[in-house]
């Protein structure tokens, strides 16, 4: 992997992050709870039709 690729990717982690630290308390929280819930749901929707 060339070192510019790595140090674009690890810029825009740690932008992201800060992003993250910055907008959690009214935007973040919400979102990653509407993440989660999905991801239950999906879950247990795999588990009622029998997919792996």
């Amino acid at each position: 992997m060339p070192k510019e690729v790595a140090f674009v990717g690890c810029w825009m982690a740690m932008a992201a992050a800060m992003e993250i630290r910055r907008f959690r308390s009214f935007l973040c929280l919400p979102l990653l709870n509407t993440i989660n819930n999905m991801l239950l749901v999906i879950n247990e929707k795999k588990k009622t039709h029998g997919f792996s």
